[in-house]
């Protein structure tokens, strides 16, 4: 189970979650794995050494000569056995994920003393990782076929990925904050991805490099192709699609028609598209199921890999083709997969003992509700309704990481403040099934006002956080939707159930982290909330939270990020609906300032 707090760390292998986490995806953009000082290859180049000491500096000698491993054989011999180094540092923390507070545990330090310092070194070293990439760039000389380069260039762009996007790297860096972080990883990821004959498949270390450069790359994507803000309703008509004859709105390219060239100074014909992505994500899961059979007894946390590509798989449907219903199939089985972890060998004790689960079994039937909520079309029944199955699905979600602790004396004992400190991944958990119970609640369309102070908000379909699931566009979303148990429910019902969920979320979160309260999960809760009293017309309330969100984030992610964005459409949303004209003018003007402003960041 996985300890944030600096005095209870357990092994990596024991969880799959980053420390960091909003979106329960986000474990499938997490490949703790993947680690500097084991990973790169400095060359005895300085910057890279430098580099390397500044991001992962505490661990000891053996540990840092981690085991190096092929397929079928070793590919070079250690000085110490893994079971010596295991004797030798029985104590220690081994592998770590690098730059979490883990680092801190093994350094001794207190964690207020660690975040400047463990801030300062992580701007050092990036500065030495972007030496060092362009000292090989230029050997390189544009050349991406030299496969002893790649193999030392790879998880140096790796690492600078997890670093500038990272969701254990939080806040972002201060490098970060200056150029536009999608479009860059986009653009790096996009060549090592088109050459992807480059690079020795047989290392396992190599594999993981490989995973990362993958997420990092539907991470960003995903990012940069994004479902319409809102939409606005269709008109009145009996049958879909009615009047379509007419001519199609304009719309931008659709994600499945995405191609980008990835050398065009070198090798113009080098092109990346969506259907070569998936076969990167088939390849890695040939890949990763050797490697599973292989050296899983002797390495467990390799058993992560295979559900979190099929997290990646699942996702990548969504803009490749919009098939819905075959990403939601991907994702089950990602979840299935999970489950099995814990399956008895005796296929009779499943009905005579209830089976341990993995703690992360819950975060990924969130994922899968997530995306049957996706599938969900709020257009196919009439306001003040909804599909009473994904509502209760939501709540067994947070009931799952919940419902462990209630007691008879402590009925609700997940909001005990007394043991926070040893439940952080719970906690996290259950806020990331409470805001997202929010946010689809928040979906759904409100009846029709008769005057202007009495309709609606928002849109329907608006979107209210930036959960990949949720805003990857797709080229045929309106095919899928579909509708089961549809049952009455009034809109102040669901205001009222959207407002309890934050209410504890936001609780959980101040006594999760009582020192840095702009933290990333609390202004993703503030923004939902703020998006909640704009829709009652709650005009103190909105805008107060909507400033506290505001500066949360870009302390987190920088002020010229597509998170700020997002934040002051909705703000707009709700000054052009409930506020005066001055004021809805002055938030367009400043959307169109900070968009001019991301368009000129270097990438």
């Amino acid at each position: 189970m996985f300890r944030q707090s600096v005095r209870r760390q357990t092994r990596m292998i024991a969880t799959s979650v980053p420390p960091n986490f909003t979106y329960a995806i986000d474990m499938a953009f997490y490949f703790p794995r993947f680690q500097p000082r084991t990973h790169i290859q400095s060359m005895n180049i300085p910057e890279i050494k430098d580099a390397q000491a500044l991001l992962q500096h505490d661990l000891p000698e053996e540990i840092v000569e981690a085991e190096r491993f092929e397929l079928g054989e070793k590919l070079r011999q250690q000085r110490d056995s893994p079971k010596t180094i295991n004797e030798k540092y029985k104590n220690k923390v081994s592998p770590l994920s690098f730059l979490t507070e883990e680092n801190m545990f093994l350094a001794g330090w207190t964690s207020s003393e660690a975040t400047p310092a463990q801030l300062q070194q992580r701007e050092k070293g990036l500065v030495n990782l972007e030496r060092g990439i362009d000292i090989l760039e230029s050997i390189n000389a544009g050349q991406y076929t030299n496969t002893t380069i790649m193999n030392i260039l790879r998880p140096l762009y790796a690492t600078r990925f997890a670093l500038l996007q990272g969701v254990e790297h939080l806040p972002r860096p201060s490098y970060a904050k200056h150029v536009h972080v999608q479009k860059k990883i986009l653009e790096e990821s996009a060549k090592l991805l088109y050459y992807n004959d480059t690079w020795d498949k047989s290392d396992v270390q190599l594999i993981d490099t490989a995973c990362v450069i993958l997420c990092h790359f539907i991470k960003s994507f995903i990012a940069l192709h994004p479902v319409p803000f809102n939409q606005p309703p269709p008109p009145p008509s009996g049958i879909k699609g009615k009047g379509k004859s007419a001519g199609k709105p304009a719309r931008t390219l659709l994600p499945m028609d995405w191609s980008m060239k990835v050398n065009p100074a070198n090798d113009p014909s080098a092109v990346l598209t969506t259907t070569m992505v998936m076969e990167r994500i088939e390849e890695l899961l040939l890949l990763a199921q050797q490697v599973q059979k292989t050296h899983v007894e002797k390495h467990p946390e390799l058993r992560w890999v295979i559900p979190k590509l099929l997290l990646l798989k699942g996702l990548w449907y969504i803009p490749l083709n919009g098939n819905l219903t075959l990403g939601l199939h991907t994702l089950q089985e990602a979840m299935e997969a999970v489950r099995q972890f814990t399956a008895y060998n005796n296929a009779i004790l499943e009905g005579l003992q209830r089976r341990p689960e993995e703690i992360e079994l819950g975060l990924y039937n969130l994922v899968v509700t997530e995306m049957q909520a996706r599938i969900f079309g709020w257009d196919l029944i009439e306001p003040e309704h909804i599909d009473e199955r994904l509502f209760v699905w939501y709540k067994d979600c947070a009931d799952f990481f919940s419902v462990r602790f209630d007691t008879a004396i402590d009925a609700d004992g997940i909001m005990n403040p007394k043991y926070f400190p040893t439940r952080t991944m719970e906690i996290l958990s259950y806020n990331c099934a409470s805001v997202s119970l929010a946010n689809f609640l928040l979906q759904a369309p409100r009846p029709a006002g008769s005057s202007t102070k009495d309709t609606p908000v928002f849109l329907p379909k608006q979107t209210f956080d930036l959960n990949p699931l949720r805003l990857v566009g797709t080229p045929s979303d309106m095919f899928y939707n579909q509708t089961e148990e549809v049952e009455s429910m009034s809109v102040n019902k669901m205001r009222s159930v959207t407002h309890h969920a934050l209410e504890r979320a936001l609780t959980l979160n101040r006594g999760l982290f009582p020192e840095q309260r702009q933290n990333n999960g609390a202004a993703h809760i503030l923004q939902s909330m703020a998006s909640l009293y704009a829709d009652t017309r709650d005009y103190l309330h909105a805008t107060g939270l909507y400033e506290s969100a505001l500066k949360t984030l870009v302390e987190q992610y920088g002020a010229h990020s597509l998170e700020v964005v997002h934040l002051h459409r909705l703000r707009y949303e709700f000054l052009s609906g409930v506020g005066s004209e001055e004021e809805a003018k002055a938030a367009s003007h400043e959307i169109i300032h900070l968009l001019k402003a991301m368009d000129a960041l270097p990438h």
